[in-house]
């Protein structure tokens, strides 16, 4: 029996704005390039907008990367548009975007992205939830019900807007769905990493769990979930490995 692996990253790249208050996409790709990341879940992502000098961010980030993309426009701002996004090192089959109950001042959406991962679909979900607890539950449960629809290999990620102090929020996700830094603290499953706070927000002193992975049981971890530090953006990207056996 083999195993066939994917890295995966979430990142909400603050339109590729650092801690030092400059747009820098060549910055962002470099922090996705050096994590070894196939998938990438982005979020606030501009395209076109004027404050990003008119630039479609994961169009340049992709060719800096040389991976697919799929983008989801959440809301139009500046003459453009602001959203999710998907990053591919594999074909993008398919893509959609599903609208989430809008409980708050802004729009929010769901992008799904088939990936076309060695044979067999990989099915990626990307999203940026609401600030207020009853619209994140009401989006929570939307999207259970697109996942539950969705037969195969699963990966949810973003940011999620609340910290791991409500992370039971997540059991409003179908069971066979893991939060895996939950799941590798509670198996001990890379013990040398036990212990640490996986906190991403704010990227300078990270006080707050709100960028989540999370996976369905036909996958793995294979490697550990991780922050990966840097100053690109005011949050931390998370990055693990997910294995599938063939």
């Amino acid at each position: 029996m083999k195993l066939k692996s994917v890295r995966v990253m979430t990142f909400n790249i603050r339109h590729g704005r650092g801690v030092d208050n400059e747009i820098n996409l060549p910055r962002i790709a470099r922090v996705i390039q050096d994590a070894g990341a196939e998938v990438v879940a982005l979020n606030e992502v501009d395209r076109r907008t004027r404050r990003s000098g008119g630039v479609d961010q994961v169009e340049e980030l992709a060719n800096l990367l040389g991976m697919e993309y799929a983008f989801s426009p959440s809301i139009e701002y500046q003459g453009g548009q602001y959203g999710n996004a998907v990053l591919s090192r594999w074909p993008i089959e398919a893509a959609h975007v599903y609208k989430l109950p809008e409980l708050g001042p802004e729009v929010r959406t769901l992008l799904y992205a088939r990936i076309a991962w060695d044979g067999e679909p990989l099915h990626c979900f990307v999203t940026h939830l609401g600030l207020c607890d009853d619209e994140q539950r009401a989006q929570l449960r939307q999207i259970a019900k697109v996942l539950e629809a969705t037969p195969g290999p699963k990966i949810l990620a973003g940011d999620f807007n609340f910290d791991a102090s409500l992370v039971d929020w997540l059991n409003e996700l179908p069971a066979t769905m893991r939060e895996l830094w939950t799941l590798q603290q509670r198996e001990r499953l890379f013990a040398h990493h036990n212990g640490l706070s996986g906190n991403t927000f704010p990227s300078r002193d990270p006080k707050k769990r709100i960028d989540y992975i999370l996976a369905s049981e036909e996958l793995e971890l294979a490697e550990p979930v991780l922050p990966v530090h840097t100053l690109a953006s005011d949050h931390l990207p998370v990055v693990g490995t997910l294995a599938r056996r063939m």
